[in-house]
Parts: C-alpha cells; sequence; structure tokens
C-alpha cells in the first residue's frame, strides 16, 4: 500500500517557488498568500480539502480540482489572503460518509497539517459597539 503525501506550493514575495511537504510532526513557515496549489500523490475520491483557520472555521475560497496522472493537483485562491504571523490548518476528509480513498478503494484516514503564516501578527480591530441602549422606565 502506497502512502500518502501531500505538498503545498505557493509564490513567494520575491518570485520564488515554495514547495513543502505536509507533515503532522513539522509546521512550515510560509508566506502570507491569497493563492495556494496542493498536489497528492495518489488520484483521491470522495474527499474535500479545506483550509481553516485558527479557531477551526473553513476559509471561503475558488477550489479547482484537477486529477493528473497517478495523483491529484488542487488549486485554491482564498477570497481574502492569509493573514500575518497566524496559525492554519489544511485538513483532508471525506465529502460524503467517513471515508475518502485512494482511487483504488482502499481506505484512507483523515488527514490534518498545520501551517504558520510569517511576518509579524496584526493586532485583532476591536469590534466597535453603539452607545448603550437606554431603558425607558414604564410610567
Amino acid at each position: 500500500m502506497v502512502t500518502l503525501t501531500l505538498a503545498i506550493e505557493v509564490q513567494q514575495p520575491d518570485g520564488g517557488l515554495l514547495q513543502v511537504l505536509l507533515d503532522p510532526s513539522a509546521v512550515p513557515l510560509l508566506p502570507a498568500t491569497q493563492v495556494i496549489d496542493f498536489t497528492a500523490n495518489l488520484p483521491l475520491h470522495n474527499y474535500r480539502l479545506r483550509i481553516l483557520d485558527e479557531i477551526d472555521r473553513a476559509l471561503a475560497s475558488d477550489d479547482i480540482p484537477q486529477e493528473v496522472p497517478g495523483g491529484l493537483r488542487y488549486h485554491v485562491k482564498l477570497l481574502a489572503p492569509l493573514r500575518p504571523g497566524h496559525r492554519y490548518s489544511v485538513a483532508l476528509d471525506s465529502q460524503t460518509g467517513t471515508t475518502l480513498d485512494d482511487g483504488t478503494g482502499s481506505a484512507l484516514n483523515e488527514q490534518r497539517f498545520e501551517f504558520h503564516t510569517d511576518g509579524e501578527r496584526e493586532k485583532d480591530v476591536p469590534v466597535k459597539r453603539g452607545p448603550p441602549k437606554r431603558h425607558r422606565r414604564g410610567s
């Protein structure tokens, strides 16, 4: 049985291309980008790939999966760029049911990988609240 490997590819600010093999035991540092490509060494079926923020919310994106010989290429264009200095996760799990498979019908376990974005973390902007409500007193 072949083990699933998932790689991430992003454009660096200097124009170079950064390719990293995702590994649950290592947390890569990536540029804060809006376009990410993933490649898998197996043709996956019944899967979904999502990028999650620090509180496990899926980031909105336009995705284009493409089967390639012996694998999968998955292009993600986020609607908003990743934020500098933040932690994100890549979740690869089943679209329906409990398992995804490797294209030959062999079940694969859910995969989850973390990565951080480089740069200084921006402070969150506090939510502005309107003036306090005035309560009317009954007569």
